[in-house]
């Protein structure tokens, strides 16, 4: 059991488990991918990259409880915004744009954090979750470089299993 995050684009990623992917936000210019679902993190998202997406049965894009492939998603919209929770291989994996993290009431426990860095990014904004491990990704991301220095990975893909989660928070950039 294991959870992969891979980047396809700037603000498009693809999560994938054992048994089931979804690819969050496609763009037009992604090169074509297979997946079971696609997940929409705006509401006003441009669906023109969804076409880049073969094979899904779905596309989520709204508040409600979901099943794809024995994963379970939660959708909660938040101004414009949507933030899921995943229960994936055993892990709870949380997806968000950080512009709708400042909406957020209460945050969670989460294995892995998934964040679109839309906006400013301050470190305030995933302090109130447990977390495992943090995955960056988006036009900003890269600016968070400057805040966490050297205790940032970056690169083009995350693996983790549920025995093996890092037991400090691990920050990751995916470019």
């Amino acid at each position: 059991m294991f959870v992969d995050v891979s980047i396809l684009g700037n603000n498009s990623i693809k999560i994938r488990g054992k048994g089931s992917s979804f690819v969050i936000d496609p763009k037009p210019k992604i090169p074509k991918v297979v997946s079971d679902a696609v997940i929409l993190l705006r509401e006003k998202e441009d669906e023109e990259g969804i076409l880049r997406v073969l094979d899904h049965r779905v596309v989520i894009k709204g508040e409600g409880e979901y099943e794809i492939g024995g994963v379970r998603i939660v959708g909660t919209k938040t101004s414009g915004n949507f933030l899921y929770s995943l229960t994936i291989d055993n892990m709870n994996v949380f997806i968000a744009r950080t512009s709708a993290l400042s909406k957020i009431q209460e945050a969670g426990d989460y294995n892995i954090l998934i964040l679109n860095v839309d906006s400013d990014f301050k470190d305030t904004m995933i302090t109130a979750f447990s977390k495992n491990a943090v995955i960056l990704y988006g036009e900003k991301a890269p600016d968070v470089l400057r805040m966490f220095g050297e205790k940032i990975t970056k690169s083009q893909k995350f693996s983790v299993s549920a025995d093996k989660l890092p037991p400090e928070t691990e920050v990751v950039i995916l470019s």
